[in-house]
């Protein structure tokens, strides 16, 4: 009985960790670290952007990302996507302006690969 109990709880635990962080005192998601906003708010959003916008005014836009390149900004969902596939919201710059946005399919809780 010891031995289920060793292999149940961390195998819950390590579910529950892929499931989204939840604000105790809203009940709300937090975004991931860094990004100001939840994606589903940066997603409602996006229609204010327009290709040629500069990258502070994208920023006023749609708060700072989770992480950044010279040419992207990525805003990360709540959950990881460990165990439930899950996307990130790719915003790509050139010359430090805005040209469009895409999404990317984050795999296994891992780095957003860039194309």
């Amino acid at each position: 009985m010891k031995v289920l109990a060793a292999i149940i709880l961390p195998a819950t635990l390590l579910l529950l960790s892929a499931c989204a962080s939840i604000d105790p005192a809203t009940g709300e998601p937090v975004p991931p670290q860094g990004q100001r906003y939840t994606l589903e708010e940066v997603e409602s959003r996006l229609g204010r952007l327009r290709p040629g916008l500069s990258k502070t005014e994208a920023l006023l836009i749609l708060g700072s990302p989770a992480e950044e390149t010279e040419d992207a900004w990525i805003y990360r969902p709540s959950r990881s996507g460990v165990f439930v596939p899950a996307k990130a919201l790719v915003i790509r710059f050139q010359d430090r302006q805005y040209v469009e946005h895409d999404y990317q399919p984050i795999l296994f809780g891992g780095r957003v690969g860039l194309d």
